[in-house]
């Protein structure tokens, strides 16, 4: 079994865990399970437990309700399988087919356009409805418009995707960062720190190209170390959608040095992060309350994926990569989440963090 050291990363954001995240994990499996008609035994029903997505949204909502939590899981929950129905058509040679794809895709895309999913639509489309029900039912229509436009993007980019496996043309280097940036699912999961916080961010804030920049950091620090995290299973896998690999077939240079120069691009994300962070205006004192949950939101996202990471087994065919996380105080106040009420935080620290 391929064993590979992977670079320390930098998060200086601290830990945070709900409260309640076992229970709202053990509910989530069991909700999911029912709709996907998984027996207890089922690969599926094991795949739901081992991938803990309701531990990651404890992690990353800290101070939510535990109704909006257990919404945003299922959210998340629906985001995996999705991806990972995608992944398994592929393995089967059909995903390299984008019209494959786009038939899976065309029928979420229903749901996205005001249509109520059909009868013959299988647990997936219905799920996703009812997430877009209750997320609808809580944020404005500007909200859910983007947030639908940001699903919608994420779909189109998976045919991208089943395109460039089909046709086995290599991507370059800022091409797959284009496609990374869509296919992770990142923005869209950055989406739903307002739902958690129930508190929008106004458009002359979120317009702001440094609010704009902390996004796409956000996005790209995350997006980086699941491609750091999951290396192992992609040279396993064969499958060349890996930054690193991207990087080594581009510079033409040996694995560790694309590994090292792939963990520096993640920490360059998350310093210019804070750089930007630290930047931000002031809105007035009511929008810059709003932002500043947000920031701290995203604060969590980065730091949250590298710890359910380390204990969950959805990166790992075997006992999977090493990885560490250096774990500094931030330098500013304003560059790292407050105090979280609610939550239950764990002190950060240089500590190593174990892929699963």
């Amino acid at each position: 079994m391929l064993k590979l050291q992977l670079p320390a990363l930098y998060s200086p954001f601290p830990s945070a865990l709900h409260p309640h995240g076992q229970q709202l994990q053990d509910e989530s499996v069991t909700r999911w399970a029912q709709r996907m008609g998984f027996a207890a035994k089922d690969k599926g029903h094991r795949a739901l437990r081992a991938g803990q997505f309701g531990l990651l949204m404890a992690r990353c909502h800290p101070t939510a309700s535990l109704e909006t939590l257990a919404l945003l899981t299922d959210f998340t929950t629906w985001l995996f399988l999705w991806d990972d129905l995608v992944d398994q058509v592929d393995e089967h040679g059909v995903a390299r087919a984008p019209a494959q794809v786009r038939a899976m895709n065309d029928r979420a895309l229903r749901l996205l356009l005001g249509n109520a999913p059909q009868e013959q639509d299988g647990p997936l489309v219905w799920g996703l409805w009812h997430i877009l029900e209750g997320l609808k039912a809580r944020m404005s229509g500007q909200w859910v418009h983007r947030f639908t436009h940001d699903v919608r993007e994420y779909l189109e980019a998976t045919e991208w995707q089943a395109a460039s496996l089909r046709d086995g043309s290599p991507l370059d280097v800022d091409t797959y960062i284009r496609l990374r940036r869509l296919t992770s699912g990142v923005l869209l999961e950055v989406d739903l720190i307002e739902v958690a916080v129930g508190r929008e961010v106004p458009l002359r804030a979120r317009l702001h190209p440094l609010l704009a920049t902390l996004v796409r950091c956000t996005v790209n620090a995350v997006a980086w170390a699941n491609d750091l995290l999951s290396l192992e299973k992609e040279l396993l896998h064969g499958d060349p959608h890996n930054l690193v690999l991207v990087l080594q077939r581009e510079r033409g240079r040996p694995l560790e040095e694309c590994l090292g120069e792939a963990a520096a691009m993640h920490d360059s994300e998350v310093r210019h992060f804070l750089d930007c962070a630290r930047a931000l205006p002031s809105f007035g004192a009511e929008v810059d309350e709003a932002v500043a949950r947000y920031v701290e939101g995203l604060g969590y996202w980065m730091r949250a994926n590298l710890d359910w990471s380390a204990l969950n087994g959805r990166y790992h065919p075997g006992t999977g990569p090493s990885t560490q996380v250096q774990a500094v105080p931030s330098p500013s106040r304003r560059a790292r989440p407050a105090r979280a009420h609610r939550a239950t935080r764990q002190a950060p620290g240089n500590r190593k963090v174990q892929a699963a």
